[in-house]
């Protein structure tokens, strides 16, 4: 989604930013195109792999959250650098998580069952309140920032 939208990454954004459907309504169409085919496949996934259970929705809320996140981080660096940052930032969180798990109590378990604990513990019912608050935190500010989508600089 985000190499669809931008300045660099998109031939026609002046002219698409500078329609009545442009800027963050149609970033957010394209978002909501991309959770269209997104959800369902979460929905199968679950399915097969954990039935129908709450672990499998838990996904959901960090996902919205750091969409809006991306979202945000684009209105100040652009849409490819923020999904970028952003995507880093998880990975190196849960790494970083995972390692540290690892040295904590110093025994040897795999790193499958230390991945799986760890983002157990970023999903718990805890986790998903913080989550949730981040979410709204960043949709409010994402509706303050909403007219940096219209500039036409390109990103």
């Amino acid at each position: 989604m985000a190499t669809s939208y931008g300045g660099k990454a998109d031939p026609f954004a002046p002219v698409i930013r500078s329609t009545p459907a442009g800027g963050l309504r149609l970033l957010l169409l394209r978002t909501g195109a991309v959770l269209a085919i997104s959800l369902p496949l979460l929905l199968a996934a679950g399915l097969v792999g954990v039935g129908i259970s709450a672990w499998a929705a838990a996904w959901l809320v960090p996902c919205l959250t750091l969409t809006l996140a991306a979202l945000v981080l684009g209105s100040y660096i652009g849409c490819l650098l923020s999904a970028v940052v952003t995507g880093t930032g998880w990975f190196l969180l849960v790494a970083t998580v995972s390692k540290l798990e690892m040295l904590k109590d110093g025994q040897v378990r795999s790193l499958d069952v230390v991945l799986l604990h760890v983002l157990q513990n970023l999903l718990d019912v805890g986790a998903q309140l913080i989550w949730g608050v981040a979410a709204n935190v960043l949709a409010a500010l994402l509706l303050l920032r909403r007219h940096s989508f219209n500039d036409m600089r390109s990103r």
